[in-house]
């Protein structure tokens, strides 16, 4: 009997340690942690018999507790989205899609701030809506409602108009002012340009323009060809010529001073499977991005997207996707300030530490003697008026 009892407890804890190891793959087979997130492995791969399921990542500096799984995205969606490079290397093959007309989208909005050339003109809608929200806020800033959107999205034919003409125009072989058709950001319908109303002047970027330079990246855009970054776009500088990227990319690239070219490079080293780049934009919404490759041995990529947050997946028109995602969380901490805040906040007649400097300290009213002042508090006999800069 005793021997039976001792086979019959052997087989019992088999079957408990048995169940133990099910449970513990099927829980397991759910969930893997990769990149300090928790990823959903039952997503539908697509094609389960030759992709492996996963890849074993080493586990990165930060940790965004964010949970992903993965969608499947076609391989020609990396040519689609408003982070594709389009330069002299890289040739513009996307589709023509959610264009509108900014001259109707603007009677729309009963804005009548800026012009737009005719009806033609075409954008993405979502960079029709910044436009309008730009130009409105320009005005309103400024006073001014002279400037007009002449050139938008272009066909082909079109890009390949205007280069002939600028040959015909220069007699040169090739031209220095017009992309070719294929390399023109303007196929994209992701770049507008600018102009000013009349024949006396043109757009560019000084005085009451420079508004444009300095909060365009407020409204999801950038100046797409810098004057100091010629030799890296290869294109002269336009400063007419403004790019929609989105956000929080926009002020990244406004921050760093960078081109997009620059941009995309930098956002290679932060792979999904590596330390992915964490961005407070300006408002305060923080923001996580990272890049992932396009999977060239099938037709469709598998990209990893967050679950449960707003998130986009745009081609960078070279090898891959960028993924952003909106963590929904704020920044509420106050804003660091500039030195030029700090330099023009400060008081000039005192040292950073006047509080340890005695002669700086302040003398209370009571007890200044009659009929002396403090030096620096002696009015102006006639004081100048106060210019008026605005204009």
């Amino acid at each position: 009997m005793r021997k039976n009892g001792v086979v019959f407890m052997k087989k019992f804890l088999d079957v408990i340690l048995s169940l133990a190891l099910v449970a513990g793959l099927g829980f397991g087979g759910y969930y893997i942690v990769s990149n300090g997130v928790v990823i959903d492995q039952t997503t539908t791969y697509y094609d389960p018999s030759s992709q492996p399921m996963t890849e074993e990542v080493t586990e990165p500096e930060n940790q965004s507790n964010i949970l992903f799984e993965n969608e499947e995205v076609p391989n020609t969606e990396v040519n689609n989205g408003h982070l594709v490079l389009v330069n002299s290397n890289f040739a513009c093959t996307s589709e023509e899609a959610n264009l509108v007309s900014l001259y109707v989208k603007r009677l729309e909005a009963d804005s009548h701030s800026f012009g737009v050339r005719d009806e033609s003109l075409l954008v993405h809608e979502i960079m029709a809506d910044a436009l309008i929200r730009m130009f409105d806020d320009y005005s309103t800033s400024t006073q001014q409602e002279n400037v007009t959107v002449v050139s938008g999205f272009r066909t082909a034919e079109d890009q390949q108009r205007l280069y002939d003409e600028d040959l015909e125009e220069t007699g040169l072989d090739y031209s220095e002012r017009v992309a070719p058709a294929g390399f023109s950001e303007h196929q994209t319908g992701w770049c507008v340009d600018f102009d000013i109303d009349g024949d006396e002047e043109e757009f560019d970027g000084t005085g009451v323009q420079s508004w444009f330079l300095e909060n365009c990246y407020k409204y999801g855009m950038i100046l797409r060809y810098p004057e100091d970054k010629t030799e890296i776009t290869g294109i002269q500088y336009e400063p007419w010529h403004f790019r929609y990227v989105g956000f929080p990319h926009a002020t990244v690239i406004s921050n760093e001073g960078w081109s997009l070219e620059e941009y995309i490079d930098f956002l290679k080293g932060y792979p999904y499977d590596g330390n992915h780049l964490q961005i407070t934009d300006y408002d305060g919404k923080i923001y996580e991005i990272f890049y992932y490759p396009m999977d060239t041995e099938f037709e469709s990529t598998l990209v990893p997207i967050p679950i449960g947050l707003d998130y986009e997946i745009c081609g960078n028109n070279i090898d891959g996707f960028i993924v952003t995602v909106d963590t929904g969380k704020f920044d509420d901490s106050e804003p660091v300030p500039t030195d030029d805040e700090i330099a023009g906040d400060a008081d000039p007649e005192q040292p950073e530490n006047w509080e340890e400097h005695p002669e700086f300290e302040e003398v209370p009213e009571e007890d200044i003697p009659e009929g002396e002042e403090q030096e620096g508090d002696a009015p102006e006999e006639n004081p100048p008026e106060e210019e008026n800069n605005e204009g």
